[in-house]
């Protein structure tokens, strides 16, 4: 090991084996829906369909209204779908198979 302590040789090998992740993407969710509030954002990965829509984005208490905005930091390069739900819980609508490599708005009424 010529001298060196064995964590510096280890220390070593993963900083020169790991590859630099690249920039996360920024996402807006924007409510333009007039008195119509948003209390769910749903985003997964297109190719996890059958998993389901999984947890909601928004905090626990978080709520969408008119012309507010949401940024969510997103992995470039990936297919998403985006779900957005009214406080009734009725759908607003889903658009899929979204792929995003620079930063992007996406008005609620465009789901409708």
């Amino acid at each position: 090991m010529n001298g060196l302590p064995v964590a510096a040789v280890l220390a070593g090998v993963v900083v020169s084996c790991s590859t630099p992740l690249p920039p996360k993407v920024a996402v807006t969710v924007e409510n333009d829906l007039g008195a119509a509030k948003i209390c769910d954002v749903f985003i997964r990965q297109s190719k996890h369909v059958a998993a389901g829509w999984g947890n909601d984005w928004l905090d626990r208490e978080e709520v969408l209204s008119d012309g507010t905005l949401r940024t969510f930091q997103m992995d470039p390069g990936l297919t998403w779908d985006v779900r957005l739900v009214y406080c009734g819980g009725q759908d607003v609508g889903v658009l899929k198979n979204l792929t995003w490599d620079h930063a992007t708005t996406i008005q609620a009424s465009s789901l409708r």
